[in-house]
């Protein structure tokens, strides 16, 4: 394709534009035929294409495709045009960079073109740099597979900036290859980015009008029923990791992230519950604690075949806004764990290597499963001995729930009917047969509960304040779980999230009432002593949400 600048009257490819995009980007027009122009600065001219299918037959195309932005090295520059002029007869000459932006002449040019009796000296304070930057792009969730395809990428002019790991973008690139070395006879693919556009930011699955009414006047229990279906009698459990899900936002520059935590013996659904969570957002993560590292987890170096080093971002980063799920979050190193343990706090990342210093955002929430080291926990222990975890770690999670095999023969008998309808009749005839939500609705559900943004009315707090002062000093068992004042921002960020769940526009005495109870919950799975129920007239008239009374069947 040609394209033609009105300003220069020079005709050539897209790339051959360097000096005209930074001096008049307007007047690049695509020539069309013997005709006419027509402006590109904003239209994508190339043809759309799948990332994960670039190959060979592309080359030297222009295509435009979704990607998603991993690793980005820092921002470094290169010639557009250089500048010469004569020692002699200070006449000057320009040469632009070809369209692997390389101009091959030195900073001295040994004969002037013009008199051709004295080198040419490079020029800086008229020649001109423009910024560069290397990315590596990934395909995006809704296209790859197991194996998502990563393809290096040069970003060049504005298009450097405001960048964000994990987003989706769309981008118009030419496709072309380099070599890996010297050495070495293959050649890897470079998208050379011409320009991006970052796709819209909220593309959340929303309910009908007719849906939103439905969910108001319908049990709430339902919705905590349809997560994990085929888990039985860990309501509680479930309601936790979906007001952790509904939770976020700063407030006054405090976090508003409410992370948790599965604590127990294995096959309690522990897993299964991360994995129902998990598929409620596609910019979520499920990861191992067991095979990632600090820097897979949140951010680390890495380095091109060229040399270059790029900061590449783990699911900590890339699930900013979003939440991650780490099963055998005991498995981790000390290491490891303690760079987890100040993203939770702070919200932010640092990285600190040579040639690369980066703070990147990180309001990420986690939700984690962790095993006892024995196998099965120990009541007679405390948690620290049980688990491989410090008490300053286990503090920065708002619900802990310990999970145990610990059934009745009765239970035990009506969670193998459950498992063993669902294997012979299948989940959607179960969620339908039982009038749960599907998976679809559900989704729908939490995405517009967590688009509300509630506020606090007056004196909403303020039986809450005793009610932590009583538990506070409540005396203990040596090693039971630390109640903080950190523990007490959790239960309002609680309160906050039932309230979205409820789909109140005020978070009242109704919804602390509920967070409230919901924490003591969790300390009673631990076998800690509680101190007080949160009890008020007003809550007697109150029907949209189901008591955690009823969640325990």
């Amino acid at each position: 394709m040609t394209f033609v600048c009105t300003e220069c009257k020079k005709e050539g490819g897209i790339l051959d534009f360097g000096f005209c995009k930074q001096k008049h980007p307007n007047a690049i027009k695509k020539k069309i035929g013997q005709e006419g122009t027509d402006s590109v600065l904003f239209t994508p001219t190339g043809k759309t294409f799948s990332f994960g299918k670039i190959d060979a037959e592309n080359l030297n195309d222009l295509i435009v495709f979704k990607a998603t932005i991993m690793q980005v090295s820092d921002i470094s520059n290169y010639y557009i045009e250089k500048t010469y002029r004569c020692t002699e007869c200070y006449e000057e000459t320009s040469k632009i960079c070809d369209e692997y932006r390389d101009i091959y002449d030195k900073d001295t040019v040994p004969v002037c073109v013009h008199c051709e009796q004295a080198p040419m000296k490079l020029d800086k304070n008229k020649s001109i740099i423009g910024n560069i930057r290397k990315v590596m792009l990934q395909e995006t969730n809704d296209e790859s597979g197991i194996n998502p395809r990563r393809i290096e990428a040069h970003l060049t002019s504005k298009n450097v900036f405001d960048l964000q790991a994990g987003k989706d973008y769309k981008f118009e690139a030419k496709v072309w290859t380099i070599s890996y070395g010297k050495k070495d006879n293959y050649n890897r693919f470079i998208l050379d980015v011409t320009r991006v556009r970052c796709l819209d930011e909220d593309t959340s699955i929303m309910p009908t009008a007719n849906e939103i009414e439905f969910f108001r006047k319908m049990d709430k229990k339902l919705v905590v029923e349809s997560l994990a279906p085929e888990i039985i009698f860990r309501n509680n459990e479930k309601m936790a990791g979906i007001i952790s899900f509904l939770s976020g936002g700063r407030v006054d520059g405090i976090r508003g992230d409410m992370s948790c935590l599965y604590v127990g013996d294995p096959s309690t659904g522990k897993s299964q519950i991360l994995n129902a969570l998990h598929s409620l957002d596609k910019h979520s993560f499920k990861i191992s604690g067991r095979s990632t590292s600090a820097a897979g987890m949140v951010m680390g170096v890495d380095n091109l075949p060229d040399g270059t080093r790029m900061a590449t971002f783990g699911p900590v980063i890339l699930a900013h806004e979003h939440f991650v799920c780490i099963d055998e979050m005991d498995k981790m190193n000390e290491n490891d764990r303690s760079m987890l343990h100040d993203v939770m706090e702070d919200e932010v990342a640092h990285l600190n290597k040579v040639g690369i210093n980066l703070t990147m955002p990180a309001q990420t929430k986690i939700i984690g499963a962790a095993n006892p080291k024995r196998s099965r926990y120990n009541m007679n222990d405390t948690i620290m001995r049980n688990v491989n975890m410090p008490n300053s770690f286990l503090a920065r999670f708002g619900y802990v729930f310990l999970c145990r095999d610990n059934f009745t023969r009765d239970m035990e008998s009506q969670k193998i009917d459950r498992i063993n309808y669902i294997k012979e009749n299948g989940l959607d005839k179960f969620i339908e047969t039982n009038g749960l939500l599907s998976h679809e609705m559900l989704v729908k559900y939490l995405n517009y509960a967590k688009s509300l943004t509630p506020s606090f009315t007056s004196g909403s707090l303020s039986k809450l304040k005793d009610l932590y002062l009583d538990l506070k000093f409540q005396e203990q068992d040596l090693g039971s779980l630390d109640i903080d004042t950190r523990a007490y921002h959790d239960i309002i960020r609680g309160a906050y999230s039932f309230a979205r769940f409820d789909f109140s526009d005020k978070v009242d005495v109704y919804h602390v009432n509920m967070a409230w109870n919901l924490y003591n919950e969790a300390l009673k799975s631990f076998n800690m002593k509680t101190k007080g129920e949160f009890i008020d007239k007003q809550l007697e008239n109150r029907t949209t949400l189901s008591s955690l009374e009823e969640f325990s069947e």
